[in-house]
């Protein structure tokens, strides 16, 4: 009974552990730009640090420092990893996005989504001229404001029978296929 409660134990700890480490693999696919933006947000932790740190041995960058990073784990101090990172990017000369490249690139997440699912469209569309505002009706996004000036006729103006949901949301698709190619122009990156 006792040999078989300790296995029952190993076997849900082993579980455990090959859960989280197959949830870090996963994980471990953070970009630049994903990466500074959760460092403009104040969210980034340590493992931030690891995941772009492995993303970048993948892509080719080498340096000790970038090993070193990619090899830590939760138990290294946020730091300790942010001073490997700023080693790393010295080490390889890896630029640092603007905070506006990092938010023309959240646009292009979402209209990669769009293009994706193409679900909740009208939503993702809300997302990407918030983006806009923010940027301060950036000439990429612009469109983005009319799509948005029309979502809202279409709720609020009982006037413009011109306009339909069908119609918007079409007009949104086509608008994500055409903004997914200038960002990625804009942004150097390639299609995901």
């Amino acid at each position: 009974m006792v040999i078989y409660r300790l296995r029952v134990i190993k076997s849900g700890a082993l579980r455990e552990w090959r859960e989280r480490y197959v949830k870090l693999f996963l994980e471990l696919n953070m970009n630049t730009y994903e990466l500074h933006i959760k460092k403009y947000n104040n969210v980034d932790t340590c493992m931030d640090y690891v995941s772009w740190a492995y993303k970048q041995l993948v892509n080719g960058f080498e340096s000790e420092s970038l090993v070193i990073l990619s090899t830590c784990n939760e138990m290294t101090g946020y730091f300790e990893a942010v001073e490997l990172f700023n080693k790393s990017v010295e080490e390889n000369n890896i630029l640092a996005p603007s905070l506006e490249d990092c938010r023309l690139y959240e646009a292009f997440q979402l209209v990669q989504e769009i293009l994706v699912t193409r679900s909740n469209l009208l939503l993702r569309a809300k997302d990407v001229f918030r983006i806009c505002v923010e940027l301060e009706y950036l000439e990429v996004l612009m469109k983005w404001y009319w799509i948005s000036e029309d979502m809202d006729a279409l709720e609020y103006d009982s006037t413009r029978v011109d306009l339909s949901k069908s119609d918007i949301e079409k007009a949104i698709v086509k608008e994500a296929k055409k903004t997914s190619e200038e960002l990625s122009s804009i942004l150097n990156i390639a299609e995901e």
